[in-house]
């Protein structure tokens, strides 16, 4: 028998998880260049990151990551795989 309550195990890309949740980024799945530069604004594997909002639509995803509040693409807020708290 399933349980009702969410799974801790579940992941979502960034993209996707609601505003106002925590987790802790999992894994990046993009290139070296998009990962090198996620790494230089502090998105690394084991980083707690924080989804404040989202544009509706197609527009920028606003996270809280290290202490900075920072906007990503979409396209690159679903490459990111994280953990929710």
């Amino acid at each position: 028998m399933r349980s009702n309550k969410k799974d801790q195990n579940e992941l979502l890309n960034l993209a996707n998880m609601p505003p106002k949740v925590s987790g802790v980024v999992v894994q990046v799945n993009a290139g070296r260049r998009a990962v090198q530069r996620l790494s230089g604004l502090g998105i690394t594997p084991g980083t707690e990151i924080t989804k404040m909002s989202q544009a509706p639509f197609r527009g920028p995803v606003q996270i809280s990551v290290r202490g900075s509040r920072l906007a990503l693409g979409r396209g690159l807020a679903h490459k990111i795989i994280i953990r929710p708290n």
